[in-house]
């Protein structure tokens, strides 16, 4: 199974970064990959692309705390859930996860945690373009625990979540 979670880490970080060059001209400033624990399975993983100009435009427009969840919400970003846009790995692999997690419910945050050091793989190689790549459920609960987790998106990035995250 520990063979499952390098497979994870290395899909995403590789997605994060063929997803930046499909949408280089937008000038990507977050790439955001949503799971849903509760769904039936957790492949597919769904990714929204925030380009720099929007990102630019919701910091202009923010008038309250909650404005800021503009920002950390994939469903907000422009380009999100796409055709292009599902990260989809091996069948067998995503077979073994999702027989993994009906048998041990636990075995979830495990697999949580492989799409955060995806996440940070993808920083490491996305730094230069300033673009920061993280990951989030549907209602935005993890935001904060797997920036946290991904352990390489600035302070200051990571201070611009709402109170509530």
């Amino acid at each position: 199974m520990d063979n499952s979670f390098e497979v994870v880490r290395s899909a995403v970080a590789g997605f994060a970064a063929r997803v930046f060059e499909m949408h280089a001209a937008a000038e990507p400033a977050r790439i955001a990959f949503v799971y849903d624990e509760g769904s039936s399975t957790v492949f597919p993983l769904t990714v929204g692309v925030l380009p720099r100009k929007i990102e630019d435009a919701y910091r202009d427009k923010r008038k309250s705390d909650s404005d800021y969840q503009l920002l950390w919400n994939p469903e907000e970003f422009p380009i999100y859930a796409t055709q292009d846009l599902l990260l989809q790995i091996d069948d067998a692999a995503s077979e073994a996860i999702q027989s993994a997690i009906a048998d041990d419910a636990g075995f979830f945050a495990q697999i949580r945690s492989a799409i955060n050091r995806g996440c940070h793989d993808a920083n490491l190689a996305l730094a230069a373009k300033h673009c920061i790549v993280f990951a989030t459920d549907p209602e935005l609960v993890d935001v904060r625990a797997n920036v946290a987790a991904i352990g390489n998106i600035s302070a200051e990035l990571a201070a611009e979540m709402p109170d509530w995250f």
